[in-house]
């Protein structure tokens, strides 16, 4: 038990770690691979929801669509941010001209 507990708050760290470096590298390219570790967290990611749904402002389309793919994996952790998902990805489509 003491050994589960410890990888929890190890993971909880890196979360913390990877949300923040998401939302404050200055490369695209480090924002994008932040958001992308935190979808393989999928639900212990939980905590790192409303970073999530930041960065799907990020001026770099690759960080967007890297958040928007890992909330996708965060599950039930996810429901408080669904709306800014779909928000984001309306605004995404009607930035593309496409039709949802």
């Amino acid at each position: 038990l003491e050994d589960k507990s410890a990888a929890v708050i190890n993971q909880m760290g890196q979360t913390e770690t990877l949300a923040s470096r998401m939302l404050e590298d200055k490369s695209a390219a480090v924002r994008q691979t932040c958001a992308e570790s935190l979808g393989r967290f999928g639900q212990w990611a939980g905590a790192a929801t409303h970073q999530l749904s930041l960065a799907l402002h990020d001026s770099a389309p690759e960080v967007r669509k890297a958040a928007a793919q890992s909330m996708a994996c965060l599950g039930e952790a996810l429901a408080p941010e669904v709306v800014a998902l779909i928000r984001a990805l309306e605004d995404l489509v009607e930035g593309s001209g496409t039709d949802v």
